[in-house]
């Protein structure tokens, strides 16, 4: 049985969180970093997150803005390569090994695609280098439509610049690919997963069940192509047209456990 997990930002990662999420049946967690990428103390995280008996999966690093690895200016890419090798020097320090990367922010249409791809691709290179000699790995992420990597072709051809780069398998960003046309062309290349539920019209990090997505054929795909990363969430924990209450973590759970063993899903 896959660990179940859940993706947080840093700034929420008390202990009472992180204890919350243990008692509720969650085992691992990845480190969202969104902003203020300096503030990031991985240290004080792993130190609650051992106190609580949980394990730090992964860290997701920042994309937008001056984190971006596809500004135009050469300079601004420089600073976004540097903010990315700081956060993998400091996470690996804490024993995380893997780090997940968004090609791009969304890509607006005065920009060349083709441009924006070769600076994503010189970034993915260089911070591949950097993670595999910190002991770790990149893990590039799958994208929505208007932004880079939205398909399971243009995803290998941009991390075939680094064979150490690996694939973070957001299933609430495909588009391009039904899930199991991309689960076998990136087969072991997938280390990781963000999941979530969709209307296949927008990304709407829904809890599995509210969507369109057929969990059970997912899963069952994932472990015939044999992944034993976790099962990790990343959900809007809030109130919405399809759901009465807001989320728990116990939520998460029960959801993982019926869709590990082919049950139908539960709605909250």
């Amino acid at each position: 049985m896959l660990k179940i997990g859940l993706r947080c930002v840093w700034k929420s990662l008390d202990e009472k969180f992180i204890k919350n999420m243990h008692d509720s049946g969650l085992s691992v967690f990845e480190v969202g970093v969104f902003s203020e990428p300096e503030a990031v103390d991985y240290k004080k995280i792993r130190e609650r997150a051992d106190s609580c008996g949980m394990c730090i999966w992964s860290s997701h690093l920042p994309f937008e803005n001056e984190s971006s690895i596809v500004q135009a200016e050469a300079d601004g890419r420089a600073r976004a390569i540097a903010i990315n090798r700081d956060l993998i020097a400091r996470g690996s320090d804490v024993g995380i090994d893997k780090f997940i990367l968004h090609p791009s922010p969304i890509v607006e249409e005065e920009r060349n695609r083709e441009e924006c791809k070769k600076y994503a691709m010189e970034a993915f290179d260089v911070l591949a280098e950097y993670a595999h000699a910190h002991g770790a790995v990149i893990a590039v992420e799958d994208m929505r439509l208007d932004c880079l990597g939205n398909s399971a072709d243009e995803l290998l051809e941009m991390i075939s610049v680094n064979d150490k780069l690996r694939v973070c398998f957001d299933v609430n960003h495909l588009f391009n690919n039904t899930h199991v046309e991309f689960i076998d062309k990136l087969k072991d290349k997938i280390v990781t997963v963000h999941i979530s539920d969709y209307d296949h019209v927008e990304e709407r990090h829904w809890l599995p069940g509210e969507g369109v997505i057929n969990w059970h054929e997912l899963y069952d795909k994932l472990i015939e192509v044999g992944y034993n990363g976790p099962w990790m969430y990343e959900v809007g924990m809030g109130i919405h047209d399809r759901r009465s209450r807001p989320l728990e973590f116990t939520d998460l759970y029960n959801n993982a456990m019926e869709i590990f063993s082919g049950k139908p899903l539960s709605r909250i």
